[in-house]
């Protein structure tokens, strides 16, 4: 009997197929590969609070690939939906950095201006996000500034339908 190299012929005359293990690769639409460091607590180093995990995206049919985000996931609150939305505006410049807010006892702040408008420090905005980050003209913000980032191609923007004349009867 003539077996292919790819099929071992067991002992009890079973004809089996040798894999690799190279198809779920083939066939996964995406593969995201996720690493963590520990997060521990700043007053007792000894306790771990969470971990920060980095997501690495190795195959995507939807996004690009080779991106890496990072996830803060705390044992108390779970997954933090905001950790890492502050660096991305602030490398990609949406939010407009200066100084000169100054606090009560007269020391200079760096702050941050959100697309709306509104005005903090780093600390304030970490302190309460859902403030800043769930306004209307933030989130649109933030969501068209995620499909720059990641999505494949260009995000155009929406087309509008030009509005049909109503011609008067006479």
């Amino acid at each position: 009997m003539s077996v292919p190299s790819e099929h071992y012929l067991l002992a009890n005359h079973v004809i089996t197929h040798n894999s690799g293990g190279g198809g779920l690769k083939y066939a996964a639409s995406t593969i995201v590969y996720l690493s963590k460091k520990k997060l521990r607590d700043e007053d007792d180093k000894t306790n771990v609070i969470g971990s920060i995990l980095t997501a690495t995206l190795e195959k995507s049919r939807f996004t690009r690939y080779g991106k890496q985000v990072e996830l803060l996931l705390t044992h108390e609150a779970g997954l933090d939906k905001y950790w890492g939305l502050f660096d991305l505006g602030k490398e990609s410049g949406l939010l407009v950095a200066g100084t000169g807010k100054t606090k009560g006892n007269g020391i200079e702040v760096n702050y941050y201006q959100f697309p709306d408008g509104q005005i903090a420090s780093r600390k304030e905005i970490e302190e309460n996000p859902v403030q800043y980050f769930e306004v209307a003209e933030n989130i649109a913000a933030f969501e068209e500034l995620c499909a720059r980032t990641f999505r494949f191609g260009k995000t155009d923007p929406p087309i509008e339908e030009p509005e049909e004349e109503i011609a008067e009867e006479a």
